[in-house]
């Protein structure tokens, strides 16, 4: 289904063949965290010009206007949640559940879809295979409607840190996530250029890094966006790295330039205050 291509070109750059995706959606699995007031936000990360942003849908709907005209960037749909990212501090069991379906995203102006992909530490083996089950089906609908399907795949966030940057697990999801069918993946980097590479090499398709946590300074964003595409990732999407940062449109300038300039970290952090 070509319709699917066209959609992607939408996403990844065409001259780098690389992208730089925002995702503010951690209102539904996490709490608001600086997005209480979504519109602003997201505002101020369209100053930057992203390749694309991740959004639920109910966010959508209220930020949509924003969205309209040539120059604004594609639109992911999440379509699931996940109980593992809410307060740790209590005892838990992990759970996924569907929200929002294919037709969902193109009823609200998608350009592609996500959901996650969770296996190993932490996760039963039946979510795994109720994961698994529904990925395919989704699969499934997004070429009959020609929408790209992009997986968020990665350990559950009720395994230890070590497990969840292991290049043995992520090799495993993000060459699972490309079997099943994804587009495009959403992975953890794991902190290395070397062990990352392993995990980028066993995928045949693009992966970009997930940024996590709000890293403690600039150049150590930079870094880890360095870090990946020196291990042939295909882009990173991050989040509180970028819309909680003082400067939203000032580091994704900085972080598009690693990404589709091939700058380094030095040229890229003196752009960040240059806009």
């Amino acid at each position: 289904m070509f319709g699917r291509a066209i959609r992607l070109g939408r996403i990844i750059n065409p001259k780098s063949h690389k992208t730089v995706i925002v995702a503010i959606d951690h209102g539904l699995a996490m709490r608001p965290v600086g997005i209480e007031n979504p519109q602003p936000v997201v505002k101020k990360v369209l100053e930057g010009k992203p390749d694309a942003l991740l959004l639920n849908k109910g966010m959508i709907k209220l930020c949509h206007s924003l969205f309209m005209g040539k120059e604004s960037p594609a639109l992911i749909l999440r379509l699931d949640w996940a109980a593992g990212w809410r307060d740790l501090s209590t005892p838990q069991k992990d759970n996924l559940a569907v929200i929002f379906s294919v037709e969902d995203a193109v009823r609200a102006g998608a350009d592609a879809v996500l959901g996650y992909l969770y296996l190993g530490p932490g996760v039963s083996s039946d979510l795994e295979a109720r994961n698994l089950e529904w990925l395919g089906r989704l699969e499934t609908e997004c070429e009959s409607l020609g929408i790209p399907l992009i997986v968020e795949a990665h350990l559950s966030p009720l395994a230890e840190e070590r497990q969840r940057r292991d290049p043995a697990y992520l090799s495993l999801l993000v060459r699972t996530a490309a079997e099943i069918g994804a587009d495009l993946i959403k992975t953890e980097y794991t902190g290395d250029v070397s062990t990352f590479r392993e995990v980028v090499k066993s995928c045949p398709i693009p992966v970009t890094s997930l940024g996590g946590p709000k890293a403690e300074n600039d150049r150590a964003v930079l870094q880890a966006v360095r870090g990946a595409i020196e291990a042939g990732a295909a882009g990173v999407t991050f989040g509180r790295n970028v819309w909680q940062h003082r400067n939203p449109p000032g580091i994704l300038k900085a972080i598009k330039a690693i990404v589709h300039e091939n700058l380094s970290v030095d040229q890229a952090l003196a752009l960040i205050e240059s806009r």
